[in-house]
C-alpha cells in the first residue's frame, strides 16, 4: 500500500450517510434540510493490504447499513452530553455516495474539501 502503515494499525474509511429516510417518525414531506449522519468501517492495514477490494466494500455497507433511527438519537444524545466532540482523523479516509456533494474520496481526512453540486 503507498501509505506503508503498519500491518496492525487501524484505518477507518468515514462515510456521510443520507438519514433521512432512517427516521422514525420520518421527516415531513417537504422537509430539505440535512439529515445526515457519519459511520465507519474500521479494518485493519493488513486486512485491507491481504484480503481482496470486497473485504472493505462489505465493512463499508455494514456500516452505512447499521445507520438507524436508533443510532441518529445515540449520536444526538452523545454530541449533547460530550459538546460535540471531534471525530478522530488519524489514518481516516473519507468517502461518499450522496451525489448533492462532491467529495474527494479516500483522501487522508486533513485534505477533505466538500463543495455543493
Amino acid at each position: 500500500m503507498a501509505l506503508e502503515p503498519n500491518p496492525e494499525d487501524e484505518m477507518r474509511i468515514t462515510c456521510l450517510v443520507n438519514a433521512h429516510s432512517k427516521l422514525n417518525p420520518s421527516l415531513p414531506v417537504g422537509y430539505y434540510g440535512n439529515a445526515m449522519g457519519f459511520t465507519t468501517a474500521i479494518s485493519t492495514a493488513r486486512d485491507l493490504c491481504s484480503k481482496p477490494l470486497c473485504h472493505a466494500l462489505k465493512l463499508v455497507m455494514k456500516a452505512k447499513s447499521d445507520v438507524t433511527d436508533e443510532y441518529m438519537r445515540s449520536v444526538a444524545d452523545f454530541m449533547v452530553i460530550k459538546g460535540r466532540p471531534h471525530f478522530t482523523t488519524t489514518r481516516t479516509y473519507q468517502s461518499n455516495s450522496n451525489p448533492n456533494y462532491e467529495f474527494y474520496s479516500l483522501v487522508p481526512s486533513y485534505n477533505f474539501r466538500v463543495a455543493a453540486a
